[in-house]
């Protein structure tokens, strides 16, 4: 018995005297695609809706000028699906498709979303990203 006490009593010294302070290099965590959209118009947006091909993101109200949160997606592009409301008239911007498109690398992005004092459902507003 006295054998074994002291058996653990040599590994347990052992293996506090050996153990050294081992300095582990930071590694760049990869975030994902962060969007955020700008009203970079003078309307207030009611309802805005963005679909960035799989996800649908609802930013609710948006003041002239201002700026949403960033929230993560799986997946996006250049340019987007939004719909939204302007003095209780829906305006839209329509992609056809992505067909050529490349995936956005992960990082923030914004989508500048313009007015213009068209009236037309599908010409009134537009859209720009820029990387932040």
């Amino acid at each position: 018995m006295k054998y074994h006490k002291a058996i653990l009593l040599f590994l347990l010294i052992f293996s506090i005297f050996s153990c050294k302070d081992k300095e582990i290099p930071l590694q760049k965590v990869e975030e994902g695609i962060q969007i955020r959209i700008k009203n970079t118009s003078p309307f207030t947006y009611h309802n805005t809706l963005i679909n960035t091909a799989i996800n649908d993101i609802n930013f609710g109200t948006l003041a002239p000028e201002a700026s949403s949160e960033y929230l993560e997606v799986k997946e996006a592009y250049r340019y987007a699906f939004v719909e939204l409301t302007i003095d209780g008239k829906t305006y839209t911007i329509q992609p056809i498709d992505y067909v050529g498109e490349t995936v956005l690398t992960p990082g923030k992005y914004t989508y500048n979303i313009s007015a213009s004092d068209s009236e037309e459902r599908l010409n009134k507003l537009g859209i720009v990203l820029v990387e932040d």
